[in-house]
């Protein structure tokens, strides 16, 4: 039987080691048979020069996004998270990571929230 995805998780990183230039989305999935969300192995889902472009595009293929809260043991690189679940199933034991994320309304975020990720991921 092939596993049912519940959730995917995207997360868009700021010129990370394995693409210094660009802002990068990595795509995260939650399914039936994982305990915990596992990475897509191979390319980045979505690559950009700018933040605000690549968010933009993400949400504009992936309708209903929830953006998470960011956590300070994150890697300085990860300027957003957004998810979203796929499933009405119920998790029984849901993973630590959709227990603690804490969802914002589907707004773009504010120009602080960028300028205090550059000055985090520049230090």
């Amino acid at each position: 039987m092939r596993p049912r995805l519940i959730a995917e998780m995207f997360v868009l990183y700021v010129r990370p080691r394995d693409y210094p230039e660009h802002v990068i989305v990595r795509r995260w999935t939650l399914t039936d048979v994982s305990l915990d969300f596992v990475v897509d192995r191979g390319m980045p889902c979505l690559m950009g020069a700018e933040l605000r472009n690549v968010r933009f595009i993400l949400r504009a293929l992936h309708p209903g996004l929830a953006r998470a809260a960011l956590d300070r043991r994150d890697d300085p690189q990860i300027a957003e998270i957004w998810w979203q679940l796929r499933s009405d199933r119920i998790l029984a034991r849901p993973p630590r990571l959709l227990r603690l994320m804490a969802t914002t309304p589907e707004e773009e975020p504010d120009d602080a929230c960028v300028h205090n990720h550059t000055e985090r991921g520049s230090a």
